[in-house]
């Protein structure tokens, strides 16, 4: 995946991907800062389904947010019912 021409990382790639195999959207996406590739990407989906444990290296949990060490990209997640 990019968001303006700049590529989003490996950890937060794979988080995307696991949430999209769970039903989870991209519905936001930005780069907040080009020269850190840091970037925000919202999700919406069902928070109440039981989602697998995410063990991705690089990826810390901070309630619904997940964000990567690399380059402090986050990953927001919202009930599709809220929208």
């Amino acid at each position: 995946m990019e968001i303006n021409n700049v590529i989003v990382c490996n950890p937060i790639e794979t988080l995307i991907n696991l949430f999209s195999e769970n039903g989870f959207k991209v519905i936001e996406k930005e780069l907040s800062d080009y020269h850190f590739h840091e970037m925000y990407i919202k999700m919406a989906g069902n928070i109440e389904q039981r989602l697998p444990n995410i063990e991705i290296e690089g990826i810390t949990r901070h309630s619904k947010k997940y964000i990567c060490t690399c380059h402090w990209s986050t990953v927001e997640l919202v009930n599709k019912i809220e929208l």
